[in-house]
């Protein structure tokens, strides 16, 4: 760059500077200065001579310009890749000299041997030289409050319009495609499709490329996402000795709160309010070691999971319910732990585990939503734990009922009545006498050391609660016992060989000939053991829905035991289920009627089906039949008289095979802390609140539906009005169906029917309606399904 150049464009800046900061008053007289100036070099011949007077009449422009009362410079001139950056300031600050031309001639020496973007071979370095252009553009954007391919298009549409019609049409396509108001899904809704269509960051982000392609870029960025996701999760702790993950308690219950207050429209006033809780714990096997350096040598982790119940007022108000507390989606993790449930080393970190608890109890939490600070206090409810759990947490190892001090001979006894008397304090009591010698172990010792075999883990109060999920399962197990030894013909409890002789092998034989005909019969796998090794049998509690609840395969189950004990078979059968129902429900009970129900099943189980003439029953009641049958009645009149089915511990069991997910597909593989540590924030992120409700649920149930103001405007019609409608749509296709999935045993709603005291549910109710309805035109047990479907259609 000639001397010429470089005094011209110092010109053209100070212009440009001038006209910026409001100096008009130097328009004129800079542009006459460059006018002149330019005159003046034409005015001569190319040579050396031009150069000389060229660089003088420079100077003297530079000191006009310096000397001018409307801008001063300062010494900051400086040739910086393609321009030279000048900075400028008012009137009244202190400008220091302009540098020299001798400086700007080294200046220019130093910019020739700067090289060609275009012949620059990394990318990086060509971005890097066009940083400060691209920041002009943003700003230039931001400016005009425009986008920035809107500037560009219209740039380059200005530029090439007359010289290359190709460029100019495609700076078109950029306007065209500005101005289409293409909104991007909200960052939740993202996050709401990544987590539950298990998408991982190359999954993600393949799906946006392929949007993209279709003109469709909607979904967020997987950076955005990520960081959205940070804000929900709290920190990620390691335990010690690589032990495992965990999140601190309290700060993942100020989250959940947080995320629940700020769903809620309009926001609560009062700001002292309760958040009702229910935690546990459970095994899960079968899981991949990945063989990474360092591991722990073990297929088994423990995960500990919390669900909020319910946000309460000061006054008892209910502010906020969750709808599904039975939904593995609305349960969260808080820890991750390597090793078998019976580990001593975890142990250690039970006893930890029930420490925060109490601490999570006594001190509140405080949650600020749109600045507003709530005090909550929180009311933990440790239900998700299998009997297992159970005897591990409480002490009582040895104990026939965790509930009770009665022992396994007196709960058969069909006379002997017994009720919930165990406390925290007695159990302490007892083992500290253990420890101190003043009382010695012996065998069957019940009534005195009262199955205590260790120290109490967490107070007995957490515990005392029959596990909703399990009671359903264990006491189908209870069912299918008695059916075994029915049909093998062997009236005798035990199951072992060497108490049986050669009876065992009957019974073996029943077990065997019972499976097969369920299988063909019902196409239900009953008491199968898992194949896939992750432990267990394949006896769910769907499996047990099916089977118990469905007449035509329920009188299959029956007719495996002789003729002579089928009927009393038939009804304890669907009193169990039927209990096991009424335990499960979140609905009003009358627990007088309960108790009854209760009562005379036990009496029917121990009595109705022993061999005749026999002095002595021999069927043994298993623990969690006894509980359910002495002590639920009791658990539901503590509980307002209100089903536990809020307490279930199915949330927490179906969250086993998505932690298995998790760490086989989506989560890190370098180490078991980098994996654990991935499985416990995205599940974390896959039970938030709001991300769960980004996008409306699949089905709704009619009370949570807002109805329109047309359709609001229709008239409701009477219950008569209904059962005619149903009846004539019965007439028209009874006959013409095959036999029908049936819903409810007519005998189960009957028993449902006189024992709730509010109105049930619409799931409930149509079925009562249909049931009575049934029982008054004589209609057999097709009819009473068929009537029962068409009825739940209506509302």
């Amino acid at each position: 760059m000639t001397t010429i150049e470089i005094t011209l464009s110092v010109l053209d800046s100070l212009y440009d500077a001038a006209k910026a900061k409001g100096a008009w008053n130097c328009k004129v007289s800079l542009t006459s200065f460059r006018e002149e100036f330019v005159k003046w070099v034409q005015g001569f011949d190319a040579g050396d001579e031009i150069v000389k007077r060229a660089e003088n009449q420079a100077q003297v422009l530079f000191k006009k310009i310096q000397r001018h009362r409307g801008l001063h410079t300062r010494d900051k001139a400086a040739v910086d890749k393609n321009e030279i950056i000048l900075s400028l300031s008012l009137p009244g600050n202190n400008a220091a000299p302009l540098a020299s031309q001798s400086e700007l001639c080294q200046q220019d020496k130093r910019r020739r041997s700067k090289q060609p973007i275009d012949e620059l071979s990394s990318k990086r370095h060509r971005y890097r030289r066009l940083e400060p252009l691209i920041e002009q553009i943003k700003a230039t954007a931001e400016e005009e409050n425009t986008e920035i391919p809107h500037l560009l298009g219209l740039i380059l549409h200005k530029l090439y319009y007359h010289s290359d019609r190709r460029v100019a049409n495609i700076a078109s396509q950029l306007i065209d495609i500005s101005n289409e108001n293409i909104s991007k899904v909200a960052v939740p809704v993202a996050s709401h499709i990544k987590s539950y269509c298990n998408l991982g960051r190359e999954g993600y982000q393949r799906l946006t490329r392929s949007l993209k392609t279709s003109d469709l870029d909607v979904l967020p960025s997987w950076k955005t996402v990520r960081a959205y996701e940070r804000t929900l999760t709290p920190e990620v702790k390691e335990l010690e000795d690589k032990m495992g993950v965990e999140f601190d308690y309290k700060e993942a219950l100020g989250k959940s709160a947080e995320q629940i207050i700020k769903q809620l429209d309009p926001k609560p006033t009062d700001t002292k309010l309760t958040l009702t809780v229910k935690d546990g714990l459970d095994g899960s096997g079968s899981h991949s070691i990945f063989n990474q350096d360092g591991n722990k040598n073990t297929h088994n982790i423990v995960i500990t999971m919390f669900t909020p119940l319910s946000l309460i007022s000061s006054n008892g108000d209910t502010i906020w319910v969750e709808p599904s507390p039975a939904s593995p989606l609305t349960c969260r993790p808080l820890s991750l732990l390597l090793g078998k449930e019976t580990d001593d080393v975890l142990k250690s970190y039970y006893r930890k585990l029930a420490l925060t608890r109490e601490n999570v109890r006594q001190e509140s939490l405080h949650v600020t939503v749109s600045d507003c600070t709530y005090t909550i206090k929180v009311d933990l409810t440790l239900s998700m734990i299998d009997g297992k759990m159970r005897g591990i947490l409480s002490g009582l190892g040895g104990a026939f009922c965790l509930l009770c001090t009665v022992s396994r001979e007196k709960a058969a006894d069909p006379q002997h009545v017994c009720s919930i008397n165990r406390s925290s304090t007695e159990i302490a009591e007892i083992w500290r006498k253990l420890q101190s010698g003043e009382l010695v172990k012996k065998a069957y010792d019940t009534d005195v050391r009262q199955g205590v075999t260790q120290e109490p883990i967490v107070s007995w109060e957490d515990i005392a609660i029959i596990s909703p999920l399990h009671c359903f399962l264990r006491s189908f197990d209870f069912l299918l016992k008695i059916v075994y030894h029915l049909n093998a013909g062997v009236f005798n409890w035990s199951n072992e060989e060497k108490t049986l002789g050669y009876q065992y092998r009957f019974l073996k034989q029943s077990k065997e000939s019972v499976r097969a005909h369920l299988k063909e019969q019902t196409h239900l796998a009953i008491d199968i053991p898992d194949s896939t090794g992750k432990g267990g049998t394949s006896t769910t509690g769907n499996v047990v829905n099916e089977l118990l609840g469905t007449e035509k395969n329920l009188t299959t189950f029956v007719s495996q035991v002789p003729e002579r004990f089928q009927g009393d078979m038939h009804d304890i059968c669907s009193r169990i289920y039927a209990i096991c129902r009424l335990y499960n429900s979140c609905e009003k009970l009358d627990t007088v009627k309960f108790q009854e129900l209760c009562s005379s099943t036990k009496e029917m189980i121990l009595t109705k089906l022993n061999q005749p003439g026999a002095k002595k029953g021999w069927i043994y009641l298993t623990p969690t039949v006894h509980a359910v049958l002495e002590h639920a009645p009791e658990l539901v009149e503590a509980n307002d008289g209100i089903g536990l089915g809020s307490f279930t511990e199915s949330s927490l069991e179906c969250n086993n095979k998505v932690l298995r997910l998790v760490r086989m597909k989506l989560s890190r593989k370098r180490g078991q802390i980098e994996n654990l540590s991935d499985c416990l924030e995205r599940m974390f992120v896959r039970s938030d609140l709001e991300v769960r409700l980004a996008v409306a649920p699949k089905r709704q149930r009619v009370d949570d539906v807002q109805q329109t103001p047309v359709q609001s405007s229709f008239r409701k019609l009477s219950k008569a009005e209904k059962l005619s409608s149903v009846s004539r749509r019965l007439d028209k296709d009874l006959m013409a169906i095959s036999y029908p999935k049936i819903l409810e045993k007519m005998s189960n709603i009957t028993i449902y029917a006189h024992i709730f005291t509010d109105d049930p549910s619409p799931q409930y109710k149509n079925r009562f309606v249909a049931a009575d309805v049934a029982q008054t035109w004589g209609l057999h047990n097709i009819e009473v399904s068929r009537f029962i479907q068409a009825t739940a259609r209506v509302q």
